[in-house]
């Protein structure tokens, strides 16, 4: 759903998530991308039982990266992705925001990088 990406990307884009981020990829970064940097992806929810056929029920996921020894970095960025994205009607173009709710969030270390796994629920009705 394209204009999903964009209302991610846009939101994004102005807030001060993107200080935090070297940039935001969609799916998959780049092979020469630039720590700390963070990857999104989301899905859409087949068939959600007693959700009209006129709205989307999605889930967006958020890999934040960093490289740092400590945490600190990372932890920082997701603030800024909590500030970004909590409590906020998502503007996805011909749908109407219901409820934007952030999912539990883990953090992890693999291979000296530090990973913020963070999931957001997302329910739009189309306009």
């Amino acid at each position: 759903m394209k204009v999903l990406f964009e209302a991610i990307w846009n939101r994004f884009k102005e807030t001060p998530l993107a200080s935090k981020l070297t940039e935001l990829y969609n799916v998959e970064a780049s092979t020469e991308a630039v720590f700390p940097y963070g990857v999104f992806t989301t899905n859409i929810v087949p068939d959600d039982p007693g959700f009209s056929e006129e709205g989307e029920s999605c889930l967006i996921m958020f890999v934040l990266f960093s490289k740092e020894t400590l945490a600190t970095e990372v932890c920082e960025a997701f603030e800024a992705l909590k500030a970004a994205f909590d409590k906020y009607d998502l503007a996805v173009v011909g749908y109407e925001p219901i409820s934007l709710t952030r999912e539990p969030a883990n953090l992890i270390r693999m291979e000296k990088v530090w990973q913020y796994n963070v999931t957001y629920s997302l329910l739009i009705q189309k306009i």
